[in-house]
């Protein structure tokens, strides 16, 4: 479908029923009819939008939102036009409309048949507020009376797909545990604390607070556990990290501590009458944090397990939506459950030695031994310990890797000419099929135009002098027509390769086209660097004193820094013989594969690998890093 924009006007013209007609009050009910019956936003986005294309007649409808963390897309389309053509049609109206949250309305042409057709890209909110996602309906155009029309009804309709949007935290009578078997209801605190042992704080506090801050629409979510009495910034979401001495973490430790040592939720904002924030009088360091971003709205609860606190959780939120009665209720009403695994996650994380040491402790406050029982007890323990420091233990290293490509392809200019359009750029998904680049053909076209001419007259020229029997002269006019059939079959072969299409869905790896648009680009000229889907690998960056340790054929497993509580499991497929300096320092490089990531996985992701390297003794395995500091050292003399 060739299509072209329309500068003469900025009012959509569409032809559709007006408001309060039959027909749309049937579409109206109809959504709401969906949106009460179903709590699976995928369902209800998935069967709304496909209400709202019929309505309006539309031969492509489209939704995308970010529900919760979660990315919800569908779309509707109707005719003999393929999806990949509306999509680049909707993406520029629809990258707007997320970039301005205001409505968008863009108005095409068909030149082949003169049809006219508008964009209409309106944002989506949930009925808490806050910005989920774009909604994109195509129609056929007509008047400009029936425009303003068509958009309120599109957006009426919109909103009331996501008005009835329920609570992911459940009604205080869901929260009731009863006969032991737990809270009730969907939420994401249950949703969190069931289903799955969490055996590392730090990946439980990222999973926590990530999802907590995309139900709450707040600015970030902090988690801290407390440890010998001090608190641990421990995850801030929307970050892969957390520098803890870097001047906005060591503000929300403050923040922390202050809520350890008051015992109870503390509650800062603007709307100081509806909340119960007089209570808390001694809050300087929360006001300080409130004042370093912007005078937002922050609260601080403290978890506490069997009466003690063992973590700490701050979120703060926009001024202008403070936290209501019903949301603090909400989360203290799962203070306990959350502060359970989090005990668990601690616990599960100690070594051996560790958690010995501690159950020994605790056994010595609540029972005095006699003498003869601390000696066994002090022989038990020698003899535990030499144990462990003599039998061979399993024994896992830890190091830095990346997601990368086996089989890069890349795209080059399949002839000299001015680029003009690029569809995708770096890290986006592109579909088998999928229009990846195209170069400018109007030169093209008007060159071909007059060789047509051209070739056609000397033609006509060669047939006249054949019929004049001027041989000479007919040879002439017959190698002139040969010479422009040449040409043209050149021109032709360059029309035909002007849009570069995507051989294989895959991943952009690499591409900066979308600045140069309007350049001359060369014959050849590597123009864009794609990735196939299903060709990950993880490479391992091997610090050079471990070079030693790791060889073909071992296991592992390999987590994302964007994913930390999603772990696959990698077998190393081959190590580099020569290092590589990276970074001031020496790696050895080395390839592992899997059969577990799919599509939804992206290149250039960083993140670590555990490879198991087989069993050692325990006094290897207790004393490997100093002695692996000592090596490094004296290497560097």
């Amino acid at each position: 479908m060739q299509t072209e924009l329309n500068p003469t006007t900025r009012t959509p013209i569409f032809n559709v029923p007006v408001a309060g007609d039959k027909d749309f009050q049937q579409c109206s009910e109809a959504i709401q009819s969906i949106a009460s019956k179903t709590n699976d936003f995928r369902n209800r986005f998935s069967k709304g939008i496909e209400s709202i294309a019929e309505y309006f007649g539309a031969p492509f409808a489209m939704i995308r939102a970010d529900v919760d963390g979660e990315r919800i897309e569908h779309e509707h389309c109707f005719g003999d036009v393929p999806a990949e053509t509306w999509q680049q049609l909707c993406s520029v109206p629809m990258l707007e409309c997320m970039s301005t949250q205001e409505n968008q309305a863009s108005f095409f042409v068909e030149r082949t048949t003169g049809t006219k057709t508008a964009v209409i890209a309106v944002p989506t909110s949930l009925a808490t507020g806050g910005p989920i996602g774009v909604a994109c309906v195509v129609v056929p155009a007509e008047d400009a009376t029936a425009a303003k029309r068509a958009l309120e009804q599109f957006q009426a309709l919109v909103l009331e797909l996501t008005a009835q949007n329920p609570t992911r935290f459940p009604a205080s009578e869901e929260l009731q545990v009863s006969e032991g078997k737990g809270p009730k209801g969907s939420n994401f605190s249950t949703t969190f604390c069931s289903g799955r042992i969490w055996d590392n704080p730090t990946e439980l506090a990222f999973h926590f607070v990530n999802g907590l801050c995309n139900q709450l629409h707040c600015i970030d979510v902090s988690f801290g556990v407390v440890h010998k009495k001090q608190v641990q910034l421990l995850a801030i979401s929307g970050s892969e990290s957390v520098y803890r001495r870097s001047p906005g973490c060591i503000a929300i430790e403050q923040a922390m501590t202050e809520a350890l040592d008051s015992g109870h939720t503390i509650v800062l904002q603007q709307d100081s009458s509806s909340e119960e924030t007089s209570e808390h009088l001694n809050c300087a360091l929360h006001q300080a944090l409130r004042l370093e971003s912007g005078n937002s709205s922050c609260l601080s609860m403290p978890l506490n397990h069997n009466g003690q606190v063992v973590a700490v959780c701050t979120l703060r939120r926009e001024e202008n939506r403070p936290f209501t009665r019903d949301e603090i209720a909400k989360l203290e009403s799962c203070n306990e459950r959350i502060a359970e695994y989090v005990v668990v996650a601690s616990r599960l994380n100690q070594s051996f030695v560790s958690r010995f040491c501690e159950q020994l402790s605790n056994t010595a406050k609540h029972k005095a031994f006699s003498g003869t029982g601390r000696r066994i007890l002090v022989l038990a323990v020698a003899a535990i310990f030499i144990t462990y420091l003599v039998l061979p233990w399993p024994h896992s290293l830890s190091i830095p890797c990346t997601l990368v490509s086996s089989q890069q392809r890349v795209y080059s200019a399949p002839f000299s000419g001015k680029l003009k359009k690029s569809y995708f750029r770096s890290g986006e998904w592109v579909s088998q099929g999928a229009i990846l680049f195209e170069l400018d053909t109007e030169d093209l076209v008007i060159q071909k135009a007059k060789l047509e001419s051209e070739w056609k007259s000397r033609n006509q020229a060669m047939i006249r002098f054949l019929q004049a029997s001027d041989t000479a002269k007919a040879g002439e006019e017959k190698s002139n027509v040969a010479a422009i059939s040449k040409e043209l079959a050149m021109i032709n072969s360059k029309l035909e390769n002007a849009i570069v299409f995507a051989q294989e869905s895959g991943t952009v790896i690499q591409s900066e086209l979308h600045q140069r648009e309007g350049e001359m680009l060369s014959l050849g000229e590597p123009l864009l660097n794609f990735a196939p889907s299903r060709t990950h690998q993880v490479e391992l960056r091997i610090p050079d004193h471990l070079g030693m340790e790791f060889r073909a054929g071992q296991q592992g497993r390999f987590a994302t820094s964007a994913e930390p509580d999603q772990w696959r499991d990698i077998i190393v497929e081959r190590v580099e013989m020569a290092s590589t300096a990276m970074n001031g320092e020496n790696f050895i490089k080395a390839i592992a594969t899997t059969p577990q990531f799919d599509e939804a996985t992206r290149f250039g992701l960083s993140g670590f690998a555990r490879i198991s390297v087989g069993n050692q003794p325990g006094w290897w395995i207790l004393l490997q890093q100093p002695i692996r500091y000592v090596q490094r050292k004296v290497s560097q003399l």
